[in-house]
């Protein structure tokens, strides 16, 4: 991921708020007495530590079910599909999954005494943790807003007039290089580190072969229509180094998914249009 986009939101700050409020929340639901009466007694302690662990394994499991999500189905792309696996992963399993925690721990540690029959669980702690997952998710929601918003004034800054720098550069020189943004700084990239070049939010981001990434400043289509003849559009939002790929795997569909020489995770797709073009492209290398 970019270095811009990691500073956008921090989600891992986020949770040290988000989650012991949960878990004081998820420990006063259903007692008798106002939270204080309770710090003298042990049980309390053991209880809040296992309600806060729960949680923050919760939290990483519904952030991992973003990421992993985030890499296959783009939010503008495949809004309901990503809908639909984002309920099934972000929602529903994640249920079980904090059900099947809290009822391991009363299990393990309260023994006998602990009745699964006779408990609120189905009654109370359900809905509650159905609550406390939606405003995990929702925090999950307003941050990739907040992203797309300084995303979005990522790329206004970059679309500002910028050749000036470029054209003083010696023609040798600019060809090989390309203009990198981080911040306000900006310094020179060549184009052999690229691996593939993908258009996030607005905004041109090449992924290198050290496993980095940078936000370039020239729109995608320019870069298209500049980069050397082994760079090769394969859809609408990536172009692909040609001396980086391995192989490819065909689909039925006609789509083929590429194989680089680095390990990625990002999943590149040739469009079943451009698949002729690539793999003649690719043999005339």
């Amino acid at each position: 991921m970019p270095e811009v986009m990691k500073k956008t939101i921090y989600l891992d700050r986020l949770k040290y708020i988000v989650v012991p409020i949960q878990a004081l929340v998820f420990l006063q639901v259903g007692r008798p007495l106002p939270l204080w009466d309770y710090l003298g007694q042990r049980d309390f302690y053991f209880d809040l530590i296992f309600a806060l662990l729960i949680g923050y394994i919760v939290w990483t499991y519904i952030q991992y079910s973003y990421q992993l999500l985030d890499r296959r189905l783009s939010w503008g792309t495949h809004f309901t599909r990503r809908l639909a696996y984002q309920s099934l992963l972000s929602g529903f399993l994640t249920i079980f999954l904090l059900l099947a925690l809290y009822v391991g721990y009363m299990e393990l540690y309260y023994g006998d005494n602990f009745r699964l029959e006779k408990s609120l669980i189905f009654q109370v702690d359900l809905l509650l943790a159905a609550l406390l997952i939606l405003i995990q998710n929702l925090v999950f929601v307003v941050a990739t807003l907040f992203n797309k918003y300084q995303m979005a004034s990522v790329r206004e800054s970059l679309e500002q007039p910028m050749e000036a720098p470029e054209a003083s550069l010696p023609s040798s020189l600019a060809s090989s290089k390309l203009l990198v943004a981080n911040g306000s700084r900006y310094t020179l990239l060549d184009r052999d580190e690229m691996q593939f070049i993908r258009l996030q939010n607005g905004v041109s981001v090449a992924y290198l072969k050290d496993g980095t990434s940078s936000v370039l400043n020239t729109p995608l289509n320019s870069l298209d229509e500049t980069l050397p003849d082994y760079f090769f559009r394969v859809n609408r939002t990536t172009i692909v180094n040609l001396r980086e790929v391995k192989g490819f795997e065909a689909e039925k569909s006609g789509k083929l998914i590429l194989r680089l020489h680095s390990d990625n995770a990002e999943e590149i797709i040739v469009s079943q249009n451009r698949s002729v073009d690539f793999k003649n492209r690719l043999v005339t290398l």
